[in-house]
């Protein structure tokens, strides 16, 4: 996770066809993400991006609950969140922000998303004592950026400087693993 943060600026400033930093957002992080977390692939579905054919402004590691979504552009979802400046990141609870956009439009999308964040929020079950921050600032300029805050629900900063390591990074702590029986399905 601190290599992504840490390493990702340099990284925007090359070509993104065939960069190592995709390979580690993609398949190495979220392979050590399943391990050492032990989440069950029955349950969970895991997708990193950088960015498709240019790098992402806030690069992202999803883990998707299958009985609510496999997509990031749909549903509900847990999200890494690197901040733009690689100053630190987020894991957010969040729907997603492109299904918002591209059935309102920009405007009516983010004040729908801002509203159905708080609506999810408010029927929660429970709300992980780990996972209680409200608002984001991922640091970003573009549009996806300001939708991914506006559609945080809840979750967690960690600033580059103190990463926790294991774990407690991977989900926040253990009892995030549970954050599916926490989550108003009906």
């Amino acid at each position: 996770m601190k290599s992504i943060a840490t390493e990702y600026q340099q990284a925007k400033t090359e070509s993104s066809k065939g960069h190592p930093m995709g390979e580690v957002l993609r398949n190495k992080m979220k392979q050590a993400l399943i391990k050492r977390a032990s989440l069950d692939p029955n349950i969970y579905h895991l997708v990193g991006s950088v960015g498709q054919g240019q790098w992402a402004e806030i690069p992202w590691l999803c883990i998707f609950i299958k009985d609510l979504t496999i997509s990031a552009t749909r549903g509900y979802y847990i999200v890494y969140l690197f901040n733009a400046d690689g100053s630190g990141l987020y894991i957010s609870l969040n729907p997603g922000w492109t299904y918002f956009k591209d059935k309102y439009g920009t405007k009516i999308g983010r004040e729908k998303i801002r509203k159905t964040a708080s609506i999810v929020r408010d029927k929660l079950n429970i709300v992980p004592y780990n996972m209680k921050l409200l608002n984001i600032d991922l640091k970003g300029k573009g549009d996806l950026a300001k939708g991914y805050e506006l559609g945080h629900i809840c979750g967690r900063y960690y600033d580059i400087d103190n990463l926790p390591r294991g774990v407690k990074l991977m989900l926040g702590y253990p009892e995030n693993k549970r954050l599916k029986n926490a989550l108003p399905l009906n």
